[in-house]
């Protein structure tokens, strides 16, 4: 397999959560800094306590830590008293009017706290204002005070850091402990110390899992997922398995667990099998003949085997095709003259099938939704380039379409999500959207060579360029432009799932995997 490059998987930000001092998490900042606890949010604040912390008071107690009483002043006016940090007794009354005949009393001794004292409270740090505990970051004499059960301790237990290059995990009690199982380059994920740059079960992360590729540089490597193949022409996916159809010599179609496994053969003896797609029953394809004759056919077998159907025959170069619900359509050429080209569909009955779409040149792209099918020509009757078009599934031949996008270069395939319809411009090298509701066309990637296939997921857009022998992404909105794979020999039709990408290589018999 050639060496191919791969993208910057998401950087290693796992945080750390200490509510019961007990879950440990994977940080990729174990072996950059301390992970530690949140100042505490009040800090600075003078707030009543709630009557709580009662597991925090050492020796024997005569009030509940920090539990505020009234008291009365001196000439009838009532303040405060607080209940030391120990529980040892309240302290002097506080917030009384001071005068000259009206002097506070004093302050009995060991009771109240002196301004600027500093102390934990059970997990908070605290600071004496004006005799009176408040909450305050200052305690324990550093920046990012770490208090644990009324004491100031070094660090926040299962916090990490690096000290000289040497790794330190904070135990139970607040103390640094050497870490000698995991280098200062390494990670902490799940407890287990990894290496993100060769993890293939935390490439670049901790929990990205490269579904059995390599990780090298942070970065998972494509898994084969079938080799020595004849032509790999498409490929669909469903939840267990890759379908793709072999086009030259053998003429197969076949499907293998996504995650590797034995090849089943679904039909052989298939003359230049194209494009395939996939529902919950069946899978569905295209060939440019019958076998004895240059006259094309669609065929389907079920996803589990078994008997062939013909569902339509006769047909003069079908290409593109797409199903849904159980209703398959699909292009057929019809040669190059302008307006012979159709989109077709079976028939409800079972008999011919019917015209969905007619007056077309080269249609090649096909999309499906539950209302509107969608497609692109090659070239356009009367135009300079190609179109892209829309029309109701319901609607059959004679049916109104919608132009959404005129006299691109070349239009070859489509995606489509909930807001737009997305091609490959094989002349152009660009990749294009343009809103399904209809307006200005938006080249989301140019200065491509011959981009072929396409497909889109939830946050990209997916392509192959012929030409340069790449995988690439870009985001729904435009933006970077990402190389998933280089060096692949004539990638053609793309797709995806909620983990992976997946690609057929033509001209290297190889069907490949790509963990997201």
């Amino acid at each position: 397999m050639s060496e191919s490059q791969w993208r910057v998987g998401p950087l290693l930000r796992v945080g750390l959560s200490l509510p019961a001092l007990a879950t440990l998490a994977a940080s990729a900042t174990a072996c950059g800094g301390t992970v530690g606890a949140t100042p505490h949010e009040d800090a600075g604040v003078d707030a009543r306590h709630d009557v709580a912390r009662m597991d925090v008071t050492v020796g024997p107690t005569a009030c509940v830590p920090e539990h505020v009483i009234p008291c009365a002043c001196p000439g009838g006016a009532t303040g405060e008293q607080t209940c030391s940090p120990n529980g040892s007794g309240y302290g002097a009354c506080m917030g009384c009017p001071v005068d000259a005949g009206h002097e506070a009393d004093a302050v009995p001794p060991g009771l109240a706290c002196d301004t600027g004292q500093e102390a934990c409270v059970g997990d908070t740090p605290e600071t004496c204002v004006a005799g009176r505990w408040v909450v305050a970051p200052s305690a324990c004499g550093t920046p990012d005070p770490v208090c644990l059960h009324g004491a100031c301790v070094a660090c926040t237990p299962f916090a990490m850091q690096c000290t000289d290059g040497m790794p330190q995990t904070c135990d139970e009690n607040g103390v640094w402990q050497p870490q000698g199982t995991c280098g200062c380059l390494e990670s902490l994920c799940s407890s287990a110390c990894v290496d993100p740059k060769t993890d293939s079960h935390n490439c670049g992360a901790c929990g990205h899992d490269c579904l059995g590729g390599t990780c090298v540089g942070g970065m998972c490597q494509p898994v084969m997922v079938a080799s020595q193949q004849s032509a790999p022409f498409a490929l669909a996916v469903d939840s267990e398995f890759i379908y793709w159809t072999n086009k030259e010599t053998d003429g197969t179609v076949l499907k293998t667990p996504i995650l590797g496994g034995n090849i089943t053969t679904l039909a052989t003896g298939q003359v230049q099998p194209l494009h395939i797609a996939v529902d919950s029953n069946n899978a569905y394809w295209t060939t440019e003949s019958n076998g004895t004759t240059d006259i094309g056919t669609v065929v389907r077998v079920p996803l589990g085997g078994g008997a062939l159907t013909t569902m339509a025959f006769g047909l003069n170069e079908p290409d593109s095709i797409v199903v849904r619900d159980g209703q398959a359509f699909w292009t057929v050429w019809n040669g190059d003259e302008p307006g012979a080209g159709v989109i077709m569909t079976e028939a409800t009955d079972a008999s011919t099938p019917q015209i969905a779409a007619s007056g077309l040149t080269v249609p090649t792209g096909l999309a499906l939704n539950a209302t509107t099918l969608y497609w692109s020509n090659q070239l356009d009757p009367g135009e300079d380039g190609g179109t892209v078009f829309a029309v109701p599934v319901a609607a059959k031949d004679g049916g109104a379409s919608a132009t959404l996008a005129a006299e691109p270069d070349l239009p070859l395939y489509i995606a489509i999500d909930t807001n737009n319809v997305y091609w490959t411009d094989w002349t152009d090298g660009a990749v294009v959207a343009a809103p399904l509701s209809g307006g200005a066309p938006v080249t989301l990637a140019g200065g491509r060579t011959h981009p072929w296939g396409i497909t889109v997921d939830a946050t990209n857009v997916y392509w192959t360029d012929w030409g340069d022998g790449t995988v690439m992404e870009v985001p729904l909105v435009g933006g970077a432009v990402t190389t998933l794979a280089q060096q692949q020999v004539s990638p053609l039709t793309i797709a995806v799932d909620a983990k992976s990408v997946y690609w057929a290589s033509y001209a290297s018999g190889t069907v490949m995997r790509l963990a997201k």
